[in-house]
C-alpha cells in the first residue's frame, strides 16, 4: 500500500512539474514571437532607412553635380570679364 501512495505522490509531481513547464515553454514561446515581430518590424525600419539614404546620396551627388556646373560657369564669366576691356575704356574710346 505503501508504494501504491508513493506512485500516486510522484505522479502528482511529475504532472505538477510538467504542467509547470508546458507554462514556462509558453511563456518562451510568447516571447519568441514577441521578439520576432520586434525583429520584422526593425527589418523593416532598417530597409525604410536603407532608401531615405540611398535617396538622399543621389541627391547630393546631383547637388555636387549642379555645383560643378556652376562653378565652371563662374570660371568661365570671370575668365570673360578679365578679358573684357574696362568700361571706362569703352566710354571714352573715340567714336
Amino acid at each position: 500500500m505503501n508504494w501504491q501512495r508513493r506512485r500516486s505522490i510522484d505522479a502528482k509531481r511529475l504532472k505538477k512539474h510538467n504542467d509547470a513547464l508546458a507554462l514556462e515553454l509558453l511563456r518562451v514561446k510568447e516571447e519568441l514571437q514577441t521578439a520576432d515581430r520586434h525583429r520584422i518590424g526593425l527589418e523593416v525600419l532598417l530597409d525604410l532607412r536603407g532608401e531615405k539614404i540611398d535617396k538622399l546620396s543621389a541627391q547630393v551627388d546631383q547637388l555636387r553635380r549642379q555645383n560643378q556646373k556652376l562653378d565652371a560657369e563662374c570660371e568661365h564669366l570671370v575668365e570673360m570679364v578679365r578679358a573684357a576691356p574696362p568700361a571706362n575704356v569703352v566710354l571714352l574710346a573715340p567714336k
